[in-house]
């Protein structure tokens, strides 16, 4: 269980990247506002970290 939150951490860690570079035609966009659209992935990314 443990290997499978490292490497679900390390996905969504290499996600970010890859949504940081694309250009912004190609990023989803929602409604929310800019810090309510980063929190969740940034805490499901620390969280699978933390127990992986």
């Amino acid at each position: 269980m443990q290997r499978l939150f490292q490497i679900a951490g390390w996905f969504v860690a290499f996600l970010i990247v890859i949504l940081s570079l694309v250009p912004p035609s190609l990023r989803p966009v929602t409604d929310l506002p800019h810090n309510l659209e980063h929190a969740p992935i940034f805490l499901v990314t620390g969280a699978s970290f933390q127990i992986g």
